[in-house]
């Protein structure tokens, strides 16, 4: 997913990204439990607020509080906070998108990012 930001203009240090996301899982996984992940990092290193969406259909141990294998992942990236102050209320948002079974099969059924956007905007109403 990081190596996405590079031609998208988001940062040209995937890398230190990379190591940056892996600080902030040794703190704590960010997976929140039900199938879903929200890694994220903020850095001087990326020149604007991105956020990515992929699905695992195995699904992968990310040390979730449910013990539950993660599907969703939505790694966001932004510039330092001073910079980008809406970065926790996004990351709040997408939390709040995510809770419902509902909301999460469909991001799993998705056949292109156009469904995705929809659910996520249907959630979030």
């Amino acid at each position: 997913m990081v190596q996405a930001l590079v031609p998208a203009g988001v940062t040209r240090y995937p890398e230190a990204i990379l190591d940056l996301l892996g600080q902030r899982e040794a703190l704590g996984s960010t997976a929140i439990g039900r199938g879903v992940a929200v890694p994220h990092a903020r850095s001087a290193l990326i020149g604007e607020r991105a956020v990515l969406v992929a699905r695992s259909v195995r699904g992968i141990d990310f040390d979730a509080p449910d013990g539950e294998p993660v599907h969703l992942f939505f790694l966001i990236v932004a510039p330092s906070v001073e910079h980008d102050p809406i970065y926790l209320k996004l990351l709040a948002d997408i939390v709040r998108a995510v809770r419902l079974a509902k909301v999460r099969q469909r991001l799993l059924g998705a056949p292109n990012f156009d469904a995705v956007q929809e659910a996520l905007i249907h959630a979030a109403a």
